[in-house]
């Protein structure tokens, strides 16, 4: 019988089996890409995976990455990863322990018992047990942007669950007075580890703190929310709070202690738009602060356009030192003049160290924007040795 494994990842990464922790991999990148299979939790094609984790290497290299990667995965894991010529897939069907697996279905299990019998408070402690951190915190992969992109997205995604879960369990226990005050001000402090400039928060934690007899704790956490708000926004505490810390300070002791439910927090203040990018480009957006370059501007959509209708070179290039301005000219000048002109359709990309890989993995996205992630990998690859082998006219074939 297999080792049943274990693996934790909310908070930092831990990968065990019967208890003990695995050891001996070659690279992150494999640690990355057991990871992936787990919380996927389905297979994988092989070029996906060599471009999820090696995608800025040639293709030879990928791939070879990838082969290593298993081989070291094979040693560590064994029978818990399913590896054949085509495809990679975490086995379900050996005793495994996954934690983000855990903490969503308890998530969703305190949803279907709220339809029904109540507000699942326990499977949401449950939950937030099990949240001993954000996803794969502080567990990082070099030259792989691609997991990167996916790795914060769930790491978004499991992070909000996290803070509802926790205002949620802040909100009953506080609404049953004093039994409930210690648990209230426990999710409430985790609440604010996780989201330390939620003002709602910080206003609960006071009076929670004032109701228990903790009046001078309970100004001081005004001072920490007043000091992070200035730190991180730039800006002074909401009115509510600051007349919250006025009666505190007068000893008076607001007659509210209920945390206010999710759906009803307040949205987040408008401080305006800063029209001042400092040494960033201006963007498409900022093309109203954009002056200055109208010339130049009024010249590249008149050689794009020629261009387009066969008249001109089929290339624009900028040329200009860095710092130039070459970006903002093409973002905040050249492309909103070219929408209000006709239809265009625009994308943006850095080539790297692979060029080719880069423009077509761009140029899929606008020209077969239906194409899945797999699909997309796949036919990168496939288009990018078109390029670079002259075949241009196999781009027109994925419209």
């Amino acid at each position: 019988m297999a080792e049943a494994m274990q693996l934790r990842l909310l908070g930092n990464l831990e990968i065990r089996r019967s208890g003990n922790l695995v050891t001996g991999f070659v690279s992150n990148k494999v640690q990355a890409l057991l990871c992936y299979l787990a919380v996927t939790g389905r297979p994988h094609l092989r070029p996906v995976l060599a471009g999820l984790l090696w995608g800025e290497l040639p293709e030879a290299s990928a791939q070879n990455g990838l082969r290593q990667a298993l081989t070291n995965l094979r040693q560590l894991v064994g029978p818990h990863v399913n590896i054949t010529r085509e495809d990679v897939a975490f086995n379900l069907n050996i005793p495994y322990q996954l934690d983000v697996q855990a903490f969503e279905e308890c998530v969703a299990g305190a949803q279907v018992q709220s339809t029904k019998t109540g507000p699942g408070i326990e499977r949401l402690e449950e939950a937030v047990a099990l949240y001993r951190g954000d996803f794969l915190e502080g567990f990082y992969v070099h030259h792989a942007p691609a997991f990167e992109d996916w790795a914060l997205a769930q790491h978004a995604r499991l992070h909000e669950l996290a803070v509802q879960a926790l205002h949620a369990l802040a909100a009953h226990h506080a609404q049953l007075g004093q039994p409930g005050r210690a648990a209230a001000i426990d999710f409430t402090t985790r609440l604010l580890a996780l989201e330390p400039w939620r003002e709602e928060a910080h206003r609960q934690l006071m009076l929670l703190l004032a109701a228990g007899g903790q009046r001078g704790a309970a100004l001081a956490q005004y001072e920490t929310c007043r000091r992070l708000l200035a730190e991180e926004l730039g800006v002074e505490p909401s009115e509510e709070i600051r007349e919250t810390y006025a009666r505190l300070v007068r000893g008076e002791l607001p007659p509210d202690m209920a945390l206010i439910p999710v759906e009803q927090q307040r949205a987040p203040r408008e401080v305006g738009e800063c029209p001042y990018r400092c040494l960033s480009a201006f963007r498409e957006q900022d093309a109203r602060f954009f002056f200055g370059r109208e010339g130049l501007a009024g010249r590249l959509v008149e050689a794009v356009e020629r261009g387009s209708k066969g008249s001109g070179p089929a290339m624009v290039c900028i040329v200009g030192s860095s710092g130039s301005g070459k970006s903002s000219a093409a973002f905040a000048g050249l492309l909103p003049r070219l929408r209000r002109g006709g239809d265009w359709l625009s994308r943006d990309l850095r080539p790297g160290a692979q060029p080719f890989h880069a423009l077509t993995h761009a140029l899929l996205g606008v020209l077969s924007p239906t194409l899945g992630i797999t699909e997309r990998l796949v036919e990168t690859r496939k288009l990018a040795d078109a390029l670079a082998g002259g075949e241009f006219a196999l781009l027109d074939k994925n419209r």
